[in-house]
């Protein structure tokens, strides 16, 4: 009897932290789905809005641009706050975000939901991270860091090939109404099962800069600036193919269906998935972070141009290209340790919150262009009241990858003379 008793708040403690982590876990899955989930929908938004490329574009963005302006303050915010209240009111957010987007009749109303719900989702992937650093040891980070991934990419893969089945099923009015149910269901997960734990000898110990001053500390050392742009250069080709353009392109490319197109871009999001924690370990225990950074980048130039220059009808070329685009490109993450390595603690997470802030924005600025671009070259073509682009129209549009990761690599040739220099 005794020992049964006892048993139970050992089994508590064993198992809480799993529960508390998953909870919040579950609510970054879900703004996975919501981040790429235009990108199924792209062809009936634009016919339900009548809207162009550069419109939808516009829309789009707006995620990603509330997205990449708060992610310095979150960091701030957690730490004086706690991780629950913030986590409530972001799942909120997205909950508004998904009504208003699902109800909307214009796309300036579209807009403003994808604007609240990028706002909300801003919060996910640090308050996950917020949540190990303080319900797990230190040894556990990295296997939680790697966790959380993979439930991103999962929620991904969601928002691909089963939602593209979906919307041949149901209009996508009600599939974003479903969203804004799935929400709440998650706001009564967290409100229950996510707890906070401070550790006030933690605090009162510890001396915190201001964030401005912490701002300048990052900002005046040209590394950072160096590091922020090459993985923004990196991260944005793969948000702009993930996000919205990849399955049209697909589509144009392989004439396929919606639904082909949206299983094969799957791969992509799979081969990011693997990659990103192999080729972590690599640049961990080789010891050469650059290196594995320059051959991964080059690679990802090189399938990339493969799949935009070189279409095919043949599914397993297709499928292991994306999947190695992919793969290549989650090489830029190990930058996010270079980063946290070239300044000291009492600024590091405001290095990774910065260049997590370029990152978005990269996309948020990029991504409107590449809707400009499509629609300079169409040539007054339509399908169901829908403005219909050709590969070449997605071509020469989406040239704008190849030429940012070419950028990339310019970059990380300043960054290793830079890093030659010093050490001669």
């Amino acid at each position: 009897m005794n020992t049964t008793l006892k048993s139970k708040p050992l089994m508590r403690i064993l198992y809480q932290p799993w529960i508390i982590w998953f909870s919040g876990a579950l609510f970054y899955a879900y703004e996975s789905v919501l981040q790429v989930s235009n990108g199924v929908m792209a062809h009936s938004l634009m016919h339900d809005f009548n809207i162009t490329a550069a419109q939808l574009s516009r829309m789009s963005a707006l995620y990603f641009f509330a997205y990449g302006i708060i992610q310095i303050p979150i960091g701030l915010i957690l730490d004086r706050v706690g991780v629950k209240k913030p986590l409530i009111l972001a799942v909120m957010l997205c909950i508004i975000g998904t009504a208003v987007f699902s109800q909307a009749t214009h796309f300036h109303v579209a807009g403003l939901g994808r604007l609240l719900i990028g706002l909300g989702s801003s919060f996910a992937a640090l308050s996950c991270l917020q949540l190990a650093a303080l319900w797990f040891p230190a040894s556990k980070f990295s296997l939680l860091t790697g966790l959380l991934l993979m439930i991103g990419m999962c929620g991904q893969l969601i928002g691909e090939t089963p939602l593209a089945f979906l919307i041949h099923q149901y209009s996508w009015r009600v599939i974003v109404e479903h969203f804004t149910w799935t929400g709440i269901g998650i706001l009564a997960v967290i409100s229950v099962f996510v707890k906070d734990r401070t550790f006030k000898q933690l605090h009162s110990s510890r001396k915190t800069l201001r964030l401005t001053h912490q701002c300048s500390i990052v900002m005046r050392n040209p590394k950072s600036w160096c590091f922020a742009c090459y993985a923004m250069l990196m991260y944005t080709p793969f948000l702009i193919f993930s996000s919205l353009w990849g399955v049209p392109f697909l589509m144009a490319s392989t004439a396929s269906s919606q639904l082909a197109a949206a299983q094969l871009l799957s791969w992509m999001l799979i081969g990011f998935a693997v990659g990103a924690p192999i080729l972590g370990w690599c640049a961990d225990h080789s010891k050469q972070k650059m290196k594995v950074l320059v051959y991964t980048t080059f690679s990802y130039l090189l399938t990339l141009c493969w799949i935009l220059y070189y279409p095919t009808t043949h599914a397993l070329i297709n499928s292991a290209a994306l999947f190695l685009s992919g793969f290549f490109c989650s090489g830029f993450l190990p930058s996010f340790s270079m980063m946290k390595e070239l300044h000291p603690p009492t600024v590091r997470a405001t290095s990774l919150g910065f260049m997590n802030t370029l990152n978005m924005l990269g996309t948020w600025i990029v991504l409107p262009i590449v809707g400009i671009l499509l629609d300079y070259t169409w040539h007054d073509t339509s399908t169901y009241g829908a403005r219909t682009y050709t590969l070449e129209h997605y071509q020469f549009a989406l040239s704008l990858c190849p030429m940012m990761i070419v950028l990339a690599l310019v970059f990380l040739f300043i960054i290793q003379k830079g890093i030659s220099y010093e050490s001669g």
